[in-house]
This record gives C-alpha cells, structure tokens and sequence, in this order.
C-alpha cells in the first residue's frame, strides 16, 4: 500500500498549508488507522476526500484540487465506482426505459 499513501499524504500536507487542519487531521487518522484490507482503507480514504471536496471546494488550491483528483485516481482503481453514483441512475433509467419501451413494443 505504500505507493497509493503517497497522493494522500501530500493532500494533507497541502490542506495544512492552506489552515485547513480539520480535514488534513481525518485523513491523518484513516491512515494511520489499522484496517482490514487496503482496499477498505482506501474505501474510507476516497470517502473522506469526497466529504473534503464537497465541503472546502470554494477554499482549495488549485494544488490541492489536482491531488484531489489523484486521491480518486488511486480510490478509483479498488472502489471504480466511489463518487459516480449518479452514472448508476442514469444507467438505471436508461434500462427501465429501454425495458419499458421494449415491453410496450412486444404488447402492441
């Protein structure tokens, strides 16, 4: 796991540096923390960078954007679809749709 720590580490050096302590600290702690599997522990990494982004995007750097962006890389490679559930109900009304439709299709 020592390479996919990297992008993080850097995130919470940066967030530091902008006086965001709060956050920089949750993710200190998730990697400190022991955890099962790294995969969970990238599932919470991903979780508290989505929760970072959401609350502090006004407030970051553009330094601190981009490592945002390689956190995800990295979460995205054990939890592929970590801050894309909206594909899921695009895909999901795509399907009722096309169900429905071809329902329709073979009763008239």
């Amino acid at each position: 796991m020592g390479d996919t720590t990297d992008p993080f580490t850097e995130l919470m050096k940066s967030l530091r540096a902008q006086g965001l302590e709060s956050p920089a600290r949750e993710i200190q702690f998730l990697m400190e923390t022991a955890w099962t599997t790294g995969t969970e522990m990238l599932g919470q990494l991903g979780l508290a960078v989505l929760r970072i982004r959401k609350k502090h995007r006004k407030h970051l750097s553009p330094e601190s954007k981009q490592l945002l962006k390689a956190c995800l890389k990295d979460v995205h490679r054990a939890w592929p679809l970590m801050g894309r559930e909206h594909w899921i109900w695009i895909t999901m009304l795509v399907l009722f749709g096309l169900m429905a439709g071809a329902y329709w299709w073979f009763v008239l």
